[in-house]
């Protein structure tokens, strides 16, 4: 396709983070066996990872921005350190059949958009993750006048009496 760009991560360099940023196609096998770690495609310009883009790679965390269509078979083959794939996508990306080996789906924590949870639990593979979960926030907070003191809670739900800045 004329309008993709091509990726390649050569073996012998020695970093460890790889951030996109104008690239739409992840060449198949171009981070195969390499010792990148981190990767980093939260931007919106990458719809593809080719066959194999990361088999055998030391990779343990990958962001994948909202544009991501497509990833490829066998993309994470043997990507024994992956600990956290976040989607960014509404729409969850299809995939090859052996994308993901099946101890994956056990170690690797899937980060998904809150509104798109139910698509992603809804299709394999991605419903296979044990671990599968949208990050929380709090959200439209308002007082009954628009005015009066900031009352502070922790996470429990429990109301913080004295806060102190930092806390």
């Amino acid at each position: 396709d004329a309008d993709y760009t091509i990726c390649w991560f050569p073996r012998g360099r020695k970093e460890t983070k790889y951030t996109v940023t104008s690239t739409t196609l992840i060449y198949p096998y171009a981070f195969y066996y390499t010792n990148i770690k981190e990767f980093d495609a939260g931007g919106h310009s990458l719809r593809a990872i080719g066959a194999g883009a990361f088999a055998h790679s030391k990779v343990q965390t990958v962001t994948l921005g909202k544009n991501v269509e497509e990833i490829g078979d066998s993309a994470f083959w043997a990507c024994d350190s992956l600990t956290t794939l976040t989607l960014n996508g509404d729409t969850p990306p299809t995939v090859g059949p052996n994308t993901f080996p099946p101890e994956t789906y056990k170690r690797c924590t899937l980060v998904v958009p809150k509104a798109s949870y139910t698509k992603y639990a809804g299709i394999a593979p991605w419903n296979k993750f044990h671990n599968m979960f949208s990050p929380a926030g709090v959200e439209d907070v308002a007082t009954a006048d628009g005015e009066g003191a900031a009352e502070y809670y922790t996470l429990m739900g429990v109301k913080v009496e004295e806060p102190v800045a930092g806390q």
